[in-house]
């Protein structure tokens, strides 16, 4: 779970970045502007969307697996567990 910091640290450079995003939270669906954050989306669907340019993800095996399926660019944000040594085989 990412801290409050981290939450708007995150927000400030999706937000900085110029680019649309969508950013799936477990909390209520918020709108803003033509950003979106929702609290469920299918996980197998949005990588693979074509309008996806880069997928963050916290590196579990199913989204990891998934976006290296479909050739997505991935920005690694491990957590726990297994995770870590998920965005190692990643990036190497």
């Amino acid at each position: 779970m990412l801290s409050s910091l981290q939450m708007e640290e995150m927000a400030q450079g999706a937000h900085g970045s110029g680019h649309l995003f969508s950013w799936l939270l477990r909390r209520d669906k918020e709108e803003e502007g033509e950003e979106m954050v929702v609290p469920w989306c299918s996980q197998a669907e949005v990588p693979s969307h074509p309008s996806i340019g880069c997928f963050v993800t916290h590196c579990d095996w199913n989204s990891t697996s998934e976006s290296l399926a479909r050739g997505v660019r991935m920005e690694a944000f491990p957590q726990w567990t297994d995770q870590q040594t998920n965005a190692m085989l990643i990036e190497n």
